[in-house]
Parts: structure tokens; C-alpha cells; sequence
């Protein structure tokens, strides 16, 4: 009997062995399954955190849906070096409030984005908002990249599963009031270009840009006036911002002063709020009636073989722009439309174009550079008419609220003497951001540098073609109408 039981306690032994083997096997394939499932988690927090990149430089970018989709996919790759992000891989929306009776608020088409024509059964809607589908060349306020990615097992091969998916995840991120129309009151006056180095299909392209901005516009909140370089006079032809070099007579602001060679004014086109309307439908569309948009189609009239007298265009902005709270300057119109206090105190904006050095008549005397003062003639210099330049930017933004956008268009490399290149003294002019100076990075002679430039998030943008004329001003004004955020509306954002 003791035998038999000797017997029996080694077989069960035994047998232990056996099931403790067979647990061993299945704990340490558990624990390998474990380690690619957590591989698997791992990857997908690196495509999110990588999508989540992609749609938030991106949006920065917006409404320049060309370079919004180029930063996307740079930072995605920049975050998840294994993520290869594509074109396929992102849309655009444009995001508008919603309905009460459901669908998007088709009359803040024109104010928060415009969406061009869309397919209705592709609008995506959350409780408050509608992501309308927008075609690149419209303007959009929202981007959405949307990616999964495969991950290969290192232990589950063992049992057939060889690979797994991270799913596919979405991120979508907005720029501006995103459906709701956030109070950012404005006044702004844009400086154009248009002297005779600029040819009849960039002066083309820079009213395209200019409209294209004024679409993206609140007529609400931003009042907008139109100044030139080089100066202009009213015509029996209503075109505001022609130039006529008969009969000098008038001073810079428009005084009958006797012979003159300068005759004009710098800033010809006053404040209008009148640029946008609603059409019969209900949807903001541009008003081409308004003096506004007369103006900027006038343009290119009469160009003058005047040079590019940017301290002087400057400053005469400067001195519109704020009216009478500088000594003697030309009072403009801003008391005569609607008040905005409900709205806040407007920013003060300056956007200055200009495809040129300058190399106007200059005075570096600090009594012409004042902004109380005229900007007298003296000696012609490039190097003092390039600091002159950065004097009268210094004192504008001086002044309360002041912001002053730069933008070359195909001359940053070009010399401003002793001062560096064109590029380096508008970034010294534009306005500094978040206390950062504005600063030009690169000579902006491709695409790939004219990104890095326009999306770096400072106030001193570069254009190298007609195409980057018309998209950089909606996407500097983007700039200043509102930051980004993340939006969570099912089938384009998680």
C-alpha cells in the first residue's frame, strides 16, 4: 500500500510539472502578446500626438490652404518620423455656425470662411457648428488630417499575427472665430505697391490678394482703408487711387501749396465698412459698388515713374491711421461710422507691401522722421531711406494698439546698404509678436523657404510669384483674426 502511494505522488508530481509547463508557456506568451499590444498603444499615442501637431501648424497657416497642407505634413513628419503623412491624407473645411433647424449658417460664408460650391451631404455638424467641405482654392478656416499607420509584432508573428493597426485617428484644428464671430474690432490700412516694377500681372495678382483678404474681413468690426505707393489724386474717373502728375499743386495731403512735385495723398481710399454684403440668399459676398473695391481695381492707373518712397507711404499711414492723436495730421473718417465699444478697443493695422528697396528722397533729420512732421526732401541715399524706414515704424508702433505687417514680394535678397537686405529691414519694421522681434529667416527664393517664412508665426511675410501675392495677404489678416483650436465634430475631428 505504502508503494502504491509512492507511486501515486511522483505521477501527480509529474503531472504538475506538465500543467505548471504548459501554464509557463501561456503566461510568457501573455506577457508577449502584452508587450506588442503596448507597442501597439505607444504608436498610436505617437500618430495622435503627431496628427494633432500637423493640423495645429497648419491651421496657423490658414487661409493659405497650399501652405497649410505643406506645414501639416512637415510636422507631422517632424513629430513621427515613421508617420508618412500624404496630401490624401488632409482637408479643409470651412466651420460655421449651425442652424437651430440644423444645417450650417450659410450668411457667415464671406465672414468666417467662404466654401465655394459643396456637396450638402458631406457637411458635418455638432451640436453648435457645421464643417462645410472646402476646396483648396476657396477660403477655409479649419484643417483636418486624419492618418492610421500598420505596426509590426514582435512576438505575436508566433501565433499568426504578424502586424496590428493603430486605427485611423483624427485631428482637426480651426483659425479664427470657428462659428462663432469673436469680437476683434479693427482699423486697417493696406499699403500697396504698385509702381513700375511691378509689372501688370503682379499688380494684378496684388488686387486679387487684397480682395481675397477683405472676403476673410468682418465689416462689423474691421474698417478698412487703401493707401499706395506711390502717392494718388481723385480723378474725374471716380478712381480714387489714380495718380495724375499734371497741375502739382497739391502738397502730401491733398493742400492746394503752388508747385509741387509730389502731389497727393498717401493714403487716397478713406475708411470703408461697406466692402462686404449680403446677397439675396443671405450669404456675405464682396460689394464691387463700394469705393473700396473701386480703389483697389484703380491700381494699377496712371503708375507714375515715381520710386519706392516706403518711409514716406509709411509714415503717411501712420499719421491716417491715427488721425488726431498725432499733431496736425489728416484727420480721417473713423467718427463718422458706426461705433464698436461694445465690441473693444481696435487694434491699429498697417499691412505694407512693396516689391522694391526704397530709394526715395530721404531726410535723416529727426524733425522730417517725427510723425507730427512731413518727410521733407534732402539728399537720395538707399542706406538712409532704409533706415529712415525703420525710424518711422519705430514711432508707430509706439502708438496704442499699433501692428505693423510686412510683406516682400520678390525682393529680400535685394541690398538696403549699410542696413542689410530688403528682407532683414520690413522684418525690422514689422511688429514683434509675443514680446519675439520679427525676424526674416531666409531670402524667400522657393517655395520651401517661402513657407518657413510665412508660417513661422511673426508679422514679416515674403511672396515670390503672383500665386504667393494673392494667397499672403488673407493668410497674414488670418494671422491677426484669431488663434487656433483644436474641434471635435464627428467624421473630421476626434
Amino acid at each position: 500500500m505504502k508503494r502504491i502511494k509512492q507511486v501515486l505522488v511522483r505521477t501527480e508530481r509529474g503531472a504538475s510539472a506538465i500543467v505548471v509547463a504548459f501554464a509557463m508557456m501561456f503566461v510568457f506568451a501573455a506577457g508577449a502578446l502584452g508587450m506588442d499590444i503596448a507597442k501597439l498603444a505607444y504608436h498610436r499615442q505617437q500618430v495622435r500626438a503627431a496628427i494633432d501637431a500637423a493640423a495645429q501648424a497648419g491651421a496657423y497657416a490658414l487661409p493659405d490652404a497650399a501652405t497649410a497642407r505643406t506645414d501639416a505634413i512637415a510636422f507631422a513628419s517632424a513629430n513621427f518620423s515613421e508617420l508618412t503623412l500624404t496630401a490624401a491624407d488632409v482637408k479643409f473645411y470651412c466651420v460655421v455656425a449651425k442652424l437651430a433647424a440644423g444645417g450650417p449658417d450659410t450668411s457667415q460664408f464671406g465672414i468666417m470662411c467662404d466654401p465655394g460650391t459643396y456637396n450638402a451631404a458631406q457637411v458635418k455638424c455638432s451640436d453648435t457648428v457645421c464643417a462645410v467641405p472646402c476646396d483648396v482654392t476657396d477660403q477655409c478656416n479649419m484643417i483636418s488630417v486624419s492618418k492610421d499607420t500598420v505596426v509590426k509584432f514582435d512576438f505575436a508573428p508566433a501565433i499568426g499575427i504578424p502586424t496590428g493597426n493603430t486605427g485611423a485617428q483624427t485631428s482637426a484644428s480651426c483659425r479664427g472665430g470657428c462659428g462663432v464671430i469673436a469680437n476683434n474690432p479693427m482699423d486697417v490700412v493696406v499699403v500697396a505697391d504698385r509702381t513700375p516694377s511691378m509689372s501688370s500681372s503682379e499688380v494684378n495678382a496684388l488686387q486679387a490678394g487684397i480682395k481675397r483678404m477683405l472676403l476673410t474681413m468682418n465689416i462689423e468690426q474691421q474698417y478698412v482703408a487703401l493707401g499706395t505707393i506711390n502717392k494718388a489724386r481723385t480723378v474725374t474717373s471716380g478712381c480714387l487711387t489714380k495718380t495724375q502728375l499734371s497741375a502739382p499743386t497739391y502738397d502730401r495731403w491733398g493742400t492746394y501749396i503752388g508747385t509741387n512735385p509730389y502731389p497727393g495723398v498717401w493714403v487716397p481710399q478713406r475708411f470703408s465698412n461697406d466692402y462686404n454684403k449680403k446677397d439675396l440668399a443671405g450669404n456675405w459676398v464682396a460689394n464691387t459698388s463700394s469705393s473700396l473695391w473701386n480703389s483697389v481695381d484703380c491700381l494699377e492707373d496712371d503708375r507714375s515713374g515715381w520710386n519706392t518712397h516706403l518711409a514716406a507711404a509709411l509714415k503717411g499711414a501712420g499719421r491716417y491711421l491715427y488721425g488726431s492723436e498725432i499733431s496736425g495730421a489728416p484727420a480721417n473718417n473713423l467718427a463718422s461710422l458706426p461705433d464698436r465699444t461694445a465690441f473693444g478697443v481696435p487694434k491699429k493695422v498697417i499691412v505694407l507691401e512693396t516689391d522694391g528697396q526704397p530709394v526715395e528722397i530721404s531726410n535723416a533729420a529727426a524733425s522730417a522722421l517725427n510723425l507730427t512732421n512731413t518727410l521733407d526732401p534732402a539728399a537720395k541715399s538707399t542706406s538712409t531711406a532704409c533706415r529712415n524706414l525703420k525710424t518711422v515704424a519705430n514711432s508707430i508702433k509706439a502708438m496704442p494698439n499699433a501692428l505693423i505687417i510686412t510683406i516682400s514680394y520678390g525682393t529680400s535678397s535685394a541690398s538696403c546698404g549699410t542696413e542689410g537686405n530688403v528682407g532683414q529691414v520690413l522684418a525690422a519694421v514689422a511688429s514683434p509678436k509675443n514680446g519675439v522681434a520679427s525676424d526674416a529667416q531666409n531670402t524667400c527664393a522657393d517655395a520651401t523657404q517661402i513657407a518657413a517664412e510665412n508660417s513661422d508665426g511673426d508679422w514679416y511675410y515674403c511672396a515670390n510669384g503672383t500665386e504667393d501675392l494673392k494667397n499672403v495677404f488673407a493668410a497674414a489678416m488670418g494671422q491677426v483674426t484669431g488663434n487656433t483650436k483644436f474641434m471635435k465634430i464627428d467624421g473630421v475631428g476626434d
